[in-house]
Formats: structure tokens, C-alpha cells, sequence
């Protein structure tokens, strides 16, 4: 019977994980994993979702773009290659636990830390943030020493002035070694 005929070489994608904006699933090769960008868009750690059209194709394009320049240029990345609109190739590594935010405007968690700075103002350079990838105290902004190697992390939504620090660590805590 044809309907329930398999061939032997099918493989059936399973969900590895799911995140806010983006899905990762198996491949047959174990190494390597398929990235589905979503079209979701999130703020406040999630607190604010929308969607919006088109989000996982310019996503999946600017990290093509970006991924296939580093490669071009010496640096390895972990993007293979594009699979469709909004989905590609990468290996399957290890995330370490640390988001970059790059500014040109001021928006969101800056703004709580800036109070001075108006909404959407020009920024006179990029500002480029670091933080710490963890739910439970809502992505804490992280400012590196490099001399002592260790992170200290503060409330994002905090003011510059009245902050304090929420705890310090190393980077063998976060999982970078070497």
C-alpha cells in the first residue's frame, strides 16, 4: 500500500527549543541546526509582543548578510548557509548567555537609565550594551572589567545615578573560558 509506504532515509525535523522570536529545529545532521525566525518582535523582555510582517525574513537576511561577510573576511561564524526566507543553517553550539544591544537613538531600558535624554533622540555615537540572558531578573545590563575579568550586573530599568549593583560575576559563571 503506497499510503503508508516510508522510505528508509525520512527524517522528520523535531522542535530542539523555542524562544520569542525564533525556533530551532533538528536537521538530520546532529551537528547542525535549522533557525526559523519568527515574525514576533518583543520589548521589556518580552512584557510587550507584536507581530510584524516580514520580521523573520529581515531577520534571516541581515544575519545572512552579516554572517557571510565575517566568513569572508576570516572570522568564523556558526551561519551555514540560507535555507529559505526566514530560515537557515547554523551549527549547533552553545548560546552564551549575553545579549548586544546596539543604539543609535534612545528607546526602551535606555531611557529609564538616561531619564535626561528625550525618547528617540540621536545618540552622538552608537552605544553598544551587554546583557546577561536571564528571565528571572529580567536581563540584567552588564558592564564589563577587563582587568578583574568579572561582570557586575544592575536592574536595566535603573537611573545611572541611583543604581546598585545586583551581583557580580565571572565569565566562567557565564561560560566562557579560555
Amino acid at each position: 500500500n503506497l499510503s503508508t509506504y516510508q522510505p528508509e532515509n525520512t527524517f522528520t525535523p523535531t522542535l530542539i527549543t523555542e524562544g520569542k522570536t525564533k525556533k530551532i529545529w533538528s536537521t538530520q545532521n546532529e551537528n547542525i541546526v535549522l533557525i526559523e525566525n519568527k515574525d514576533t518582535i518583543t520589548a521589556g523582555n518580552g512584557k510587550r509582543v507584536d507581530e510584524f510582517q516580514n520580521k523573520g525574513v529581515y531577520s534571516t537576511t541581515t544575519n545572512a548578510n552579516v554572517s557571510e561577510y565575517l566568513n569572508k573576511n576570516g572570522i568564523l561564524v556558526a551561519f551555514k548557509s540560507r535555507e529559505s526566507d526566514n530560515s537557515f543553517l547554523a551549527e549547533k553550539l552553545t548560546m552564551f548567555p549575553i545579549e548586544f544591544v546596539v543604539r543609535r537613538r534612545a528607546f526602551g531600558s535606555y531611557l529609564k537609565r538616561h531619564p535626561n535624554v528625550a525618547e528617540g533622540a540621536e545618540l552622538p555615537d552608537l552605544v553598544v550594551e551587554m546583557y546577561y540572558k536571564d528571565d528571572a531578573n529580567d536581563d540584567p545590563l552588564i558592564e564589563y572589567n577587563p582587568i578583574t575579568q568579572i561582570a557586575t550586573l544592575f536592574k536595566a530599568d535603573e537611573p545611572i545615578e541611583t543604581r546598585k549593583p545586583i551581583k557580580t560575576i565571572s565569565l566562567e559563571e557565564i561560560g566562557i573560558t579560555g
